[in-house]
């Protein structure tokens, strides 16, 4: 009966292959218990061939024999590797059309002897070995540094790959090499633990072929705290590689856990410090030397007075940069003036201002400039803290320059209203102020390069718009090369001035806090290290929050994490833009030629995604090399690999505000009016814009070139 059935399902010679298979187990699963005891149809499972491993089947079968074979040599599980195969064929001795289809199937495989002469060959037993190797590095890298998978996860994964890969450990620790002990170093606030700063950067090395032989690092160090019901608090030293050929990600060079800031400072750093110092003598990879150059200490300003041992920034001579003392009005110390002497590093050696130090710090073992190698960072400076100070006193502060309720429920509407046409690029969308104690850095600095100029057009006091128009531009003069360039540091430095000057005439005396009065020597860092983004301390704090990620518990979090971190072998991610990259294509896009060419709706160029307007509206407006601000309409690529960009640009540019400066210079502009299909080269493609609309009609837009893109 189930011969019959059978030979009536395989009548259609011309089904493919994979169907075949799939019908005959699914035939199978239902005949085996009937025929276990006939000799009239004997059955010879197929493994199908990898690309790396070939598995044989002997082709003569007798009729009075039954045959299994598994993935290894042992019988006694054959059984269960014959159910546990999906992709199988059989074989019917006695019917012609299964001996043609069983042809098919066992052209698959090489034909010998047997399997276990097949396993036992030398060839096949290196190449599983190899192969093994490869996959074991693949889960590693799958686990650890593309998806942090935990542990039980991933020991789960591997008791389910076990029957079909034996070779595989079945526990997540052993496939990770997870170190069994930790040793710290005992402070007397909690405990360190010290990666090595040798290794890692052997590790980087060996990976990656750098021409340039000093290699420049940033360091940060900064405070995290783990959990809200304890004082449990990660003070981490993280380096970043800073030359023109490397763009990395952070690293982590060593860790502390305790209950407040690492004390005594000097234990804290003494396995930073003398490594450091050893390696700008050099070391050998590969044959060839390489020194170390600690180009900076990129931290917040509580961090900076902790590892320099100088005052807070809340107190008397506090500042980095100059000698102001500062004056104690309304219960705060302000720091008024901007026209002090300015720091040196030889000052800073020789404690010429005893009121500015408190004792001596480690860190001038290092030989580096206590002044100089701690630049301000905008992120704290400006983000978190001019920012966020000057929208504070907008919803809640004094009533001179506190707006009404109602003003600010057509702000946050307004601000919610705009997530639609906030690029790709900007992980946060806008939120409405009534979030504003949550907002983050990132949220801060759109506020202020982006919206800010927009939504508070109209919506508050002139006095207070264009004093806040003055940081707008003076920190986009610095966060771009072209704009340094074009215009020079000069310029940025008399807007932030002006703004720093204006402060008590709008906001009162107690607005001159710290993060205020640095603003003035905000330039004095461009100069040295280059635009704001340069010197930031967004990449550190990405990856703290990446460090918090991998506790699963409050049990030993430090050793917890130094064995996460240990587990992926301190593989720095380098940041690499390979040329042109096309996405998602298409053929219902307009063209203007007949000549055939690929179409396309995203495109990746440089370090920014392009789309057409019809796949997202928000990604497909840009800036040519001629000033105009195109609208893609289609992405081309033609038979001579040149990628075509198709759209329309805006006819009418107008200056979207004259005051500190005409917005043209920042190539902010009023647009309107679109005009016909035109083609431009990519590589005419300067800057990506963001699109704002003015009315509600959305008939005339405000432009803004995305900063970082330029």
């Amino acid at each position: 009966m189930h011969k019959v059935m059978y030979k009536k399902k395989i009548q259609k010679v011309s089904v493919g292959k994979r169907q075949f298979y799939r019908r005959v187990a699914n035939e199978v699963k239902c005949s085996i218990p009937q025929t276990s005891t006939s000799s009239d149809i004997h059955f010879i499972p197929i493994i199908p061939s990898t690309s790396s491993t070939i598995y044989s089947i002997h082709n003569e079968v007798t009729t009075e024999q039954n045959i299994d074979i598994s993935l290894d040599s042992d019988s006694s599980n054959s059984n269960d590797s014959f159910h546990e195969h999906s992709n199988v064929g059989y074989h019917n001795s006695n019917n012609n059309e299964m001996n043609q289809s069983s042809t098919i199937a066992t052209t698959m495989c090489e034909p010998v002897e047997n399997l276990a002469s097949c396993d036992s060959s030398p060839y096949n037993q290196e190449n599983k070995k190899v192969i093994m190797n490869d996959l074991s590095s693949k889960l590693k890298d799958w686990a650890t540094i593309e998806n942090r998978v935990s542990q039980v996860a991933l020991t789960s994964l591997l008791h389910i790959l076990s029957p079909f890969h034996p070779e595989l450990p079945l526990d997540s620790r052993t496939l990770l090499k997870t170190p069994k002990y930790i040793e710290t170093k005992k402070l007397e606030t909690g405990e360190y633990y010290h990666f090595g700063l040798l290794d890692i950067l052997k590790n980087l090395l060996l990976k990656h072929d750098f021409t340039e032989t000093i290699l420049q690092l940033s360091v940060n160090i900064d405070g995290l705290p783990l959990f809200h019901s304890t004082n449990t608090q990660l003070w981490p030293i993280l380096g970043l590689i800073k030359n023109s050929d490397i763009k990395s990600k952070p690293f982590a060079i060593g860790i502390f856990c305790g209950t407040s800031k690492p004390v005594p400072l000097n234990l804290y750093l003494e396995d930073f410090i003398n490594e450091v110092n050893l390696l700008k003598q050099g070391f050998q990879v590969n044959n060839r030397v390489y020194y170390i150059r600690l180009l900076n200490f990129i931290c917040d300003a509580p961090a900076r007075a902790f590892l320099k041992c100088v005052k807070s920034h809340g107190g008397y001579s506090s500042c980095d940069k100059c000698w102001e003392p500062g004056n104690y009005y309304k219960g705060r110390v302000i720091l008024k003036g901007i026209t002090s002497t300015l720091r040196t590093d030889t000052s800073f050696l020789l404690q010429q201002d005893e009121d500015h130090h408190i004792s001596t710090s480690p860190l001038i073992d290092t030989e580096i400039g206590m002044v100089s190698a701690f630049p301000l960072d905008y992120m704290h400076a400006v983000c978190l803290g001019v920012t966020r100070k000057l929208l504070n006193v907008w919803v809640g502060g004094n009533l001179k320059v506190r707006l009404r309720s109602r003003t600010v429920d057509i702000l946050s509407k307004h601000l919610i209203s705009l997530k639609p046409f906030i690029p790709i690029e900007f992980n946060r969308k806008p939120r409405s102020l009534s979030e504003l104690p949550r907002w983050k850095a990132t949220e801060f600095r759109t506020f202020l390069l982006y919206v800010g100029p927009l939504i508070l057009k109209n919506n508050i006091d002139l006095a207070v718009y264009e004093h806040f128009l003055l940081l707008h531009c003076g920190i986009s003069l610095l966060l771009s090369f072209k704009y340094i360039s074009d215009y020079g540091c000069e310029h940025a430095t008399e807007l932030l001035n002006i703004f720093v000057k204006h402060c008590e005439h709008i906001y009162g005396l107690e607005f001159y806090a710290y993060n205020v009065h640095i603003l003035c020597h905000l330039t004095r860092d461009v100069e040295m290290y280059g635009p704001l983004d340069m010197f930031s301390a967004f990449p550190f704090e990405n990856y703290l929050g990446q460090i918090k990620h991998l506790l699963k518990s409050s049990y030993k979090p430090l050793k917890q994490i130094c064995r996460r971190l240990k587990e992926s072998n301190f593989d720095i991610k380098i940041v690499s833009h390979e040329g042109i990259k096309h996405y998602f294509e298409h053929n219902s896009g307009q063209t203007l030629t007949n000549e055939k060419c690929k179409q396309f709706k995203k495109v990746f160029f440089k370090d920014f995604i392009l789309s057409i307007n019809s796949y997202s509206s928000a990604d497909s407006y840009c800036m040519s090399n001629e000033g105009l601000v195109i609208q893609i309409h289609n992405i081309l690529l033609n038979s001579d690999g040149c990628t075509i960009v198709l759209g329309k640009h805006f006819i009418s540019y107008e200056s979207f505000y004259h005051y500190p400066l005409d917005s043209r210079h920042l190539h902010i502009f009023e647009v309107t009016n679109l005009s016909q299909l035109h083609s431009w080269h990519i590589e005419d493609i300067t800057a990506k814009c963001m699109l704002l609309p003015l009315d509600s009609d959305q008939v005339c837009w405000i432009s803004l070139p995305l900063i970082h893109t330029l």
